[in-house]
Protein backbone atom coordinates (compact mmCIF):
# COMPACT_ATOMS: atom_id res chain seq x y z
CA UNK A 1 0.00 0.00 0.00
CA UNK A 2 0.57 3.50 -0.62
CA UNK A 3 2.28 5.84 2.23
CA UNK A 4 -0.38 8.43 1.56
CA UNK A 5 -3.32 5.97 2.60
CA UNK A 6 -1.84 6.06 6.40
CA UNK A 7 -2.52 9.72 6.93
CA UNK A 8 1.36 11.36 5.62
CA UNK A 9 -0.43 13.45 3.04
CA UNK A 10 -2.18 12.70 -0.28
CA UNK A 11 0.60 12.22 -3.13
CA UNK A 12 0.55 13.44 -6.64
CA UNK A 13 0.44 10.41 -8.05
CA UNK A 14 -2.50 9.08 -6.46
CA UNK A 15 -5.72 9.06 -8.49
CA UNK A 16 -7.75 12.26 -7.78
CA UNK A 17 -10.06 10.41 -5.59
CA UNK A 18 -8.10 8.80 -3.38
CA UNK A 19 -6.39 12.30 -3.22
CA UNK A 20 -9.60 13.30 -1.86
CA UNK A 21 -10.10 10.77 0.42
CA UNK A 22 -6.97 11.28 1.95
CA UNK A 23 -8.11 15.21 2.41
CA UNK A 24 -11.54 14.59 3.95
CA UNK A 25 -9.75 11.71 6.11
CA UNK A 26 -7.45 14.56 7.40
CA UNK A 27 -9.77 17.04 8.14
CA UNK A 28 -12.01 14.00 10.17
CA UNK A 29 -8.64 13.29 12.27
CA UNK A 30 -8.27 17.21 12.93
CA UNK A 31 -12.05 17.53 13.85
CA UNK A 32 -11.80 14.36 15.93
CA UNK A 33 -8.60 15.24 18.09
CA UNK A 34 -10.59 19.08 18.54
CA UNK A 35 -14.03 16.98 19.69
CA UNK A 36 -11.70 14.88 22.38
CA UNK A 37 -10.59 18.15 24.19
CA UNK A 38 -14.61 19.03 24.73
CA UNK A 39 -14.50 17.72 27.33
CA UNK A 40 -11.89 19.06 28.74
CA UNK A 41 -13.12 22.72 28.22
CA UNK A 42 -16.46 21.90 29.21
CA UNK A 43 -15.15 20.67 32.47
CA UNK A 44 -12.65 23.23 33.33
CA UNK A 45 -15.52 25.70 32.23
CA UNK A 46 -18.08 24.03 35.09
CA UNK A 47 -15.13 24.49 37.65
CA UNK A 48 -14.40 28.01 36.71
CA UNK A 49 -18.52 28.93 37.25
CA UNK A 50 -18.48 26.57 39.81
CA UNK A 51 -15.82 28.70 41.47
CA UNK A 52 -17.43 32.01 40.41
CA UNK A 53 -20.65 31.13 42.06
CA UNK A 54 -19.02 29.93 45.22
CA UNK A 55 -16.86 33.21 45.42
CA UNK A 56 -20.01 35.42 44.86
CA UNK A 57 -22.59 33.50 47.67
CA UNK A 58 -19.54 34.09 49.93
CA UNK A 59 -19.26 37.64 49.04
CA UNK A 60 -22.80 38.03 49.31
CA UNK A 61 -22.68 36.66 52.88
CA UNK A 62 -20.19 38.65 54.01
CA UNK A 63 -21.71 41.33 52.76
CA UNK A 64 -25.15 40.62 54.72
CA UNK A 65 -23.11 40.15 57.44
CA UNK A 66 -21.52 43.65 57.23
CA UNK A 67 -24.41 45.46 56.84
CA UNK A 68 -26.12 43.63 59.88
CA UNK A 69 -22.73 44.98 62.18
CA UNK A 70 -23.58 48.37 60.40
CA UNK A 71 -26.89 49.12 61.72
CA UNK A 72 -26.14 47.75 64.62
CA UNK A 73 -23.67 50.30 65.31
CA UNK A 74 -25.87 53.04 64.07
CA UNK A 75 -28.30 51.80 66.63
CA UNK A 76 -25.63 52.37 69.26
CA UNK A 77 -24.28 55.51 67.98
CA UNK A 78 -27.82 56.75 67.99
CA UNK A 79 -28.29 55.54 71.77
CA UNK A 80 -24.70 57.15 72.87
CA UNK A 81 -26.01 60.10 71.04
CA UNK A 82 -29.28 60.06 73.19
CA UNK A 83 -27.68 59.46 76.35
CA UNK A 84 -24.82 62.06 75.88
CA UNK A 85 -27.53 64.43 75.08
CA UNK A 86 -28.94 63.41 77.99
CA UNK A 87 -26.17 63.62 80.47
CA UNK A 88 -25.97 67.50 78.53
CA UNK A 89 -29.04 68.82 79.89
CA UNK A 90 -28.99 66.81 82.68
CA UNK A 91 -28.35 68.48 86.37
CA UNK A 92 -25.13 67.64 87.92
CA UNK A 93 -26.87 65.12 90.37
CA UNK A 94 -29.17 63.78 87.71
CA UNK A 95 -25.71 63.44 85.56
CA UNK A 96 -23.94 61.53 88.19
CA UNK A 97 -27.13 59.28 88.40
CA UNK A 98 -26.96 58.54 84.93
CA UNK A 99 -23.68 58.24 84.45
CA UNK A 100 -23.85 55.74 87.55
CA UNK A 101 -26.81 53.73 85.51
CA UNK A 102 -24.29 54.03 82.96
CA UNK A 103 -21.61 52.00 85.00
CA UNK A 104 -23.79 49.00 86.23
CA UNK A 105 -25.56 48.69 82.96
CA UNK A 106 -21.99 47.92 81.22
CA UNK A 107 -20.68 45.58 83.84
Amino acid sequence: MSESVYGLGPKSDAPEEIQRLQAELERARVELRELRLLPREVDAERRARELIESTLHQERAERQAAQARLEELEQAHAGAAETLDRLKSASFFARRRLLSELRTARA
